[in-house]
């Protein structure tokens, strides 16, 4: 069993090693592709915030638009990273349009309730 504890702790100090070797490359593409597509999020989300459907056939419609944004200028993208710039683009949205994103402790009941998306 101790020859299995050896290869095992050689196999995670050699994932550890890669991890910290592509970690910051993978965090900064991600960072580019926030800041690249941020606009365009923007604005898909906008638009269809005005539109009269459910907040679930809003994220699909612009899950949908971005998909295509960013296939578009060459990129891929998985759903996850697309969510992550969708959401920042309706926290953007809805700090544009005065809601509170985030409160200090004690804050008033009706400055706290506007959090809530």
């Amino acid at each position: 069993m101790n020859w299995l504890k050896n290869a095992f702790n050689r196999v995670k100090s050699a994932f550890v090693g890669f991890w910290k070797k592509v970690e910051p490359e993978i965090e900064n593409t991600f960072q580019v592709f926030l800041s690249v597509f941020a606009d365009a999020a923007f604005k898909a989300v906008s638009e269809a915030a005005l539109k009269d459907i459910s907040g679930a056939q809003k994220m699909k419609s612009v899950l949908t638009e971005m998909k295509v944004v960013v296939k578009n200028a060459g990129w891929a993208a998985g759903e996850a990273a697309l969510r992550t710039l969708i959401e920042n683009a309706y926290s953007a949205y809805k700090a544009k349009n005065g809601d509170k994103l985030v409160a200090p402790p004690n804050s008033p009941e009706e400055e706290v309730a506007k959090i809530n998306m």
